[in-house]
């Protein structure tokens, strides 16, 4: 029985995964929110689970939430966290718990690997792909055993908070910033955790498994596909009114955080690692609109 430890076990990429993976039998789960409100709904979702009080800035909860662990999942959410307070404590406790065996984290660095390359604007953002960087470099002067999963594209259902909104109201999308980003289906980041989590550190450690999606995307690329599936002639802005208008006080630390990551894209490569983990390709972005065109409409 391998028992896996999914911290922040409520948010978006870490869902999926405890979905997921409370399917096998073969799989004990501990979850941990940070938030009395949160482990109750995650212990009524899943009653089968542990289901535990973990914080990223308390080492005692961290310890106990590790003891006992083999693998552990790492998914700190963006704006919240501070890196450099939280990486040193994940890796306190997995160092004090000599069954952790793996501890897996995602990355969304855009293919960016030491936090020396960034602009010294974009790491005081805070937010996102610079603090990923920040943690990497951590993680690479610790002797834990790691994997990475590098979700190096823009997630799909982004579209569902960012976009769909101005393009039901102003048949426009409206977003600062543009770059030819990659694409990503959460549901197939969260098959690569999965499969990771699975096979081990025997074939994991130590490994950085870049996930990109199928294509480039402009914001404009965006706007088209769309128009082609809703039948609306919906067009690109460039502007940040959008965010200004949905993101409140977030609003001007996200259009910094695209500022400098819009900068990023042009230089990131496609990467085969999910075919070659997965055995076939990722979800297109052509594929989800077309199955959620009733968001944009």
């Amino acid at each position: 029985m391998t028992k896996i430890l999914i911290i922040g076990a409520a948010g978006n990429v870490a869902s999926r995964i405890v979905a997921g993976l409370s399917q096998k039998t073969d799989v004990s789960l501990r979850l941990t929110s940070s938030r009395k409100e949160g482990v109750q709904k995650l212990q009524a979702a899943y009653p089968e689970a542990e289901v535990v009080h973990a914080d990223w800035y308390d080492v005692q909860s961290l310890h106990a939430a590790f003891e006992g662990m083999n693998r552990i999942v790492v998914i700190p959410p963006d704006f919240v966290t501070d890196e450099e307070k939280a990486t040193p404590n994940i890796i306190t406790a997995a160092k004090a718990s000599p069954t952790v065996d793996l501890v897996v984290r995602m990355l969304a660095n855009s293919q960016t690997t030491s936090a020396d390359d960034l602009d010294p604007e974009y790491r005081a953002v805070k937010v996102g792909s610079s603090l990923h960087t920040v943690a990497q470099g951590i993680y690479a002067k610790s002797d834990i055993p790691v994997a990475f999963v590098n979700a190096g594209g823009w997630f799909f259902s982004n579209l569902s908070w960012m976009v769909a909104s101005d393009v039901k109201e102003h048949k426009k999308v409206l977003l600062p910033h543009d770059a030819s980003r990659f694409w990503l289906n959460e549901d197939d980041l969260a098959a690569i955790f999965i499969k990771v989590l699975l096979e081990g550190p025997e074939k994991h450690a130590g490994k950085n498994h870049s996930i990109t999606g199928i294509g480039r995307y402009r914001f404009s690329d965006v706007a088209a596909i769309i128009s082609a599936e809703t039948g609306k002639d919906i067009q690109y802005e460039d502007t940040d009114a959008g965010i200004k208008n949905w993101a409140g006080e977030q609003a001007e630390t996200l259009i910094q955080y695209m500022k400098h990551e819009s900068k990023i894209w042009d230089a990131a490569h496609a990467s085969s690692d999910f075919f070659k983990l997965m055995g076939h390709y990722p979800e297109t972005l052509q594929s989800f609109i077309h199955k959620n065109r009733d968001w944009f409409i």
